[in-house]
């Protein structure tokens, strides 16, 4: 009988994982002092003694205060404050806040829905501004 040759087989060889390389991160550079971003402060009250007293004797600290009563104020007190010939609040505004765009905005205002949205959508645009 003839021998059998036995053939050795060649290992296998095993699929490693490759790793891709992860690409190095930049460092950082030190972190730069955050910006002040100082927001128009639509609740600034006014200081002292210059609050507004409306014709019902009620008293208004800020403009934010003046836009959130607007909607439950008496339209007899409204239109004591407001005429075509006049505009306490907007005077007030002016005078007490220094805020002279605002003030113009609101000489024209002739409700107090139209007055409310205004003070509203110049405070927005302040903050909006100031964050650019």
């Amino acid at each position: 009988m003839a021998k059998a040759k036995t053939v050795k087989k060649a290992p296998r060889k095993r699929a490693r994982k490759t790793t891709k390389a992860k690409p190095k991160r930049a460092k950082k550079a030190p972190a730069k002092p955050a910006k002040k971003i100082e927001v128009y402060k639509l609740a600034r009250p006014a200081s002292g003694e210059r609050y507004f007293i409306l014709a019902n004797g009620k008293p208004i600290r800020h403009v934010a205060h003046l836009a959130e009563i607007l909607e439950d104020l008496e339209d007899h007190v409204f239109d004591h404050h407001v005429s075509p010939n006049q505009n306490d609040f907007a005077t007030w505004v002016q005078d007490v806040f220094e805020d002279i765009e605002l003030a113009k905005k609101m000489l024209s205002v002739d409700s107090k829905e139209k007055l409310q949205l205004i003070i509203y959508k110049h405070a927005a645009h302040k903050a909006f501004a100031q964050k650019r």
